[in-house]
């Protein structure tokens, strides 16, 4: 096998700023002003070149007496790029997370942000100034190829094999550029499953993007006001491509030949979110692109986000949702963010992935074979450019699958505890009655819906008073209804039995 991994992170210019920078004055009517001043002037040229290569094949194997054979291993190459150039990150954390898994994957992939922005500092912040000016030019020049192909097998007298590998290639860049992230939580994700999937994919739940765009239950951010002022130009050229080739095959014999190629497939994505302004709210924007069959459902949709079909997969479109204005600010209901920006931005992308293992030249006086393996390649760039995003968390992923996916797509998930408590005379005698009472609560983060709790009493207790249970009497069970059960909320049933059937001091 061979395998070639490039990873690049790309920091200009960039700057975290402490929100412990910002000053609070007290005047002489005992009232607080606490104000956070981010000034920055930023110019950037940033040109990459970067080449990712894997082979096995273009082997040679002749033979004039005997047979000729050739086999490869696989080849695997990828390259992710993160370019973060001339922008500022004020009170906010994240991170850009590539993943590149081959083969068959089990499990669940969870881009929860559990532990994000719960209330923004700008919830105590009375004034929030921040002046940029920036230029940028960002140039990607990335080639990802993997080949297992391109073989040769010659036999004047026996047979000429020629069996390939499978190839895969990835190329992921992400670029932010001029952009101002206040306030937030933040996660770009990129992921290749080269295989099929076996698990469900776990998003944040209904809370995340609810009307009061995250804020916590407390109330905890009063109104504001929030005002910018950009003045934006961007010129982006993207010439992305991915490519996956098995034929181009050639096999010749005096008696048999057979050709036998493997599966092929390539996807690219561009996505670019540029010249924005975001505020308050909780941003979700996913791209799954599935090249085989997806068996799953989903659950727990929130209102507001939109599933778009796709003929090779589906977008989740919590973006547009989260552009409507909101407003944010001081706890008083008096802070005010002002942001003055002027930024301009030329990227050139330039990124491909090719994956082959195909063009194999098999000749033989007898028989010939050539069986070619898999080639899957994938090439995808994200551009943030002249945005600003103040507010609570922001999740931008694009998942390719290239298998099959059997797993559900989950916008948080429910957690059931169930505990159970039983009261009756000390001792318990034969035909003495036994009050129950089934209590339950969801610890999860989403509802927990069509929710049915059942409970096995035994062979030794008959059931007088159901209440609003349905009891199996075969089946020893009393069953209720709880419907839905909201993230926190509980609730309790209760039914009566009566001991039957049983000695005092002989049965527990």
């Amino acid at each position: 096998d061979a395998v070639s991994q490039i990873d690049v992170t790309n920091t200009s210019n960039t700057n975290t700023v402490d929100t412990a920078a910002a000053t609070t004055i007290t005047d002489d009517a005992d009232v607080s002003t606490t104000t956070l001043s981010v000034l920055s002037e930023n110019y950037a040229t940033s040109t990459l070149f970067a080449t990712s290569t894997a082979k096995t094949g273009e082997n040679v194997a002749e033979s004039s007496e005997g047979s000729a054979s050739v086999s490869t291993g696989d080849a695997y190459a990828s390259a992710n790029v993160v370019n973060s150039v001339n922008s500022n990150f004020v009170g906010s954390n994240g991170a850009f997370q590539l993943l590149n898994l081959f083969g068959n994957m089990f499990g669940d992939v969870s881009l929860s942000m559990e532990n994000g922005a719960g209330c923004s500092f700008l919830c105590f912040l009375t004034q929030l100034f921040v002046q940029s000016h920036n230029s940028a030019y960002l140039e990607n020049n990335i080639a990802v190829t993997a080949s297992t192909g391109g073989n040769t097998a010659l036999s004047t007298a026996g047979s000429a094999d020629i069996s390939t590998g499978n190839a895969f290639a990835a190329a992921n860049v992400i670029n932010m550029v001029n952009t101002n992230v206040v306030g937030s939580d933040y996660l770009a994700f990129i992921m290749n499953a080269f295989g099929s999937w076996e698990g469900d994919l776990i998003l944040p739940p209904g809370s995340f993007f609810s009307a009061e765009g995250g804020k916590e239950k407390d109330g905890c951010c009063a109104d504001g006001n929030a005002a910018v002022i950009n003045t934006n130009g961007l010129d982006a050229e993207n010439n992305v491509a991915a490519s996956a080739d098995t034929g181009g095959n050639s096999a010749e014999s005096g008696e048999e030949s057979i050709i036998n190629t493997g599966d092929a497939a390539a996807v690219s994505n561009i996505m670019t979110i540029a010249n924005t302004n975001i505020f308050g709210n909780n941003l979700l924007l996913l791209y799954v692109r599935t090249g085989g069959r997806w068996s799953g459902r989903i659950f727990s949709l929130p209102s507001g986000i939109n599933i778009i079909g796709m003929e090779d997969g589906f977008v989740i479109d919590g973006f547009s949702a989260a552009r409507r204005a909101r407003s944010l600010g001081g706890g008083s209901g008096t802070g005010s963010t002002t942001i003055a920006d002027t930024s301009a931005a030329r990227i050139t992308n330039t990124v491909s992935a090719a994956a082959s293992t195909g063009s194999n030249n098999a000749v033989s006086g007898t028989s010939t074979s050539i069986a070619t393996g898999s080639a899957f390649a994938a090439a995808n760039v994200v551009n943030i450019a002249n945005t600003n995003i103040i507010g609570k968390n922001w999740l931008l992923a694009i998942l390719n699958i290239f298998g099959n996916w059997n797993g559900d797509l989950a916008f948080g998930r429910p957690d059931i505890w169930v505990g159970t408590s039983a009261e009756g005379p000390s001792p318990l005698g034969d035909g003495a009655p036994v009050e129950f009472t089934v209590t339950y609560r969801n610890n999860g983060n989403a509802p927990a819906t069509q929710s049915l709790i059942s409970f096995n009493f035994g062979e030794l207790f008959r059931v007088t008073n159901p209440n609003s249970g349905t009891v199996n009497a075969e089946g020893h069970t009393i069953s209720f209804n709880a419907g839905t059960v909201h993230p926190g909320s509980s609730g309790s049933f209760t039914f009566t039995a009566q001991a039957r059937n049983s000695s005092t001091g002989d049965s527990q």
